[in-house]
């Protein structure tokens, strides 16, 4: 899958709650299905969907260990990894 594509599946993550997870587990999914291709860009794809391991979008499952993040902090790591790309991309 295409770096572009997976940024349109974290957009789309970021932006609906509902379809956070499914398209969270996609992304991931993706990405460790995906041959690497060692640029600055996989690397920050790929610590971002390790980050999404953590990501625990039921409160009950949430509140049994610290580590899991919710829908807030799933979002300010994607939106984080957005900015990143953009900032690799300007420097290219």
């Amino acid at each position: 899958m295409s770096v572009e594509n997976l940024v349109n599946i974290l957009i789309q993550a970021s932006q609906s709650r509902e379809q956070r997870p499914k398209l969270i587990s996609e992304f991931q999914s993706a990405v460790w299905n995906t041959p690497e291709d060692n640029s600055w860009e996989w690397e920050i794809l790929t610590d971002l969907a390790y980050d999404l391991d953590f990501y625990e979008p039921n409160a009950d499952l949430r509140a049994e260990d610290e580590s899991y993040k919710d829908d807030e902090q799933a979002v300010q790591e994607i939106e984080s990894a957005l900015e990143k790309l953009q900032k690799v991309k300007h420097k290219l």
